[in-house]
């Protein structure tokens, strides 16, 4: 029962972080302090997401995805560090390619072991892709909006499958 909850939170957390995730990617790239803390809510509840979806799956992802979950839980943090202490976003690049090292890692094993759909780590897969192919390229901006709304919608469908999925006992 306990890990039913923890599954239907993880969900939720999923889905509000994921559509605030989306409506950060079509906003301005202006540094405010509101930017900060809508930022700080998404990956506090992005740390919960990630936390709740490898334990949904724990079993059948093993050891990958329990690597590719430490090292997107690392990214979370580093990017909660980024946005409590740096006015400049510093931390942010290093942040988002661990963060997406882990998301990548984690989605393969997910697909790999089947245990998601296939088409929610395919999601994360393509944002993974399309958000490195525009980072840091100004010219290729309109590829960085894509890869976060791609990235939104993978996280609001875990969360939706997380909320509507029978519990798994061990």
């Amino acid at each position: 029962m306990y890990r039913h909850a923890l599954s239907r939170r993880a969900g939720v957390a999923a889905i509000a972080g994921g559509t605030l995730r989306g409506i950060t990617a079509l906003l301005p790239t202006t540094q405010t302090p509101a930017i900060h803390l809508t930022y700080l809510a998404v990956d506090l509840l992005l740390l919960v997401a990630v936390t709740g979806l490898y334990f949904f799956q724990r079993e059948r992802i093993a050891g990958w995805g329990a690597l590719g979950a430490l090292l997107a839980v690392l990214g979370t943090g580093l990017l909660i560090i980024d946005d409590l202490f740096s006015p400049t976003f510093a931390l942010y690049p290093i942040a988002a390619v661990v963060f997406a090292l882990g998301l990548g890692v984690f989605a393969l094993a997910a697909w790999r072991a089947q245990s998601l759909p296939r088409w929610i780590t395919a999601i994360w897969l393509a944002a993974i892709v399309v958000g490195a192919l525009g980072f840091g390229v100004a010219a290729l901006q309109i590829l960085s909006v894509l890869a976060g709304l791609l990235f939104a919608l993978g996280f609001v469908s875990a969360g939706l499958y997380l909320c509507t999925a029978p519990d798994r006992t061990p």
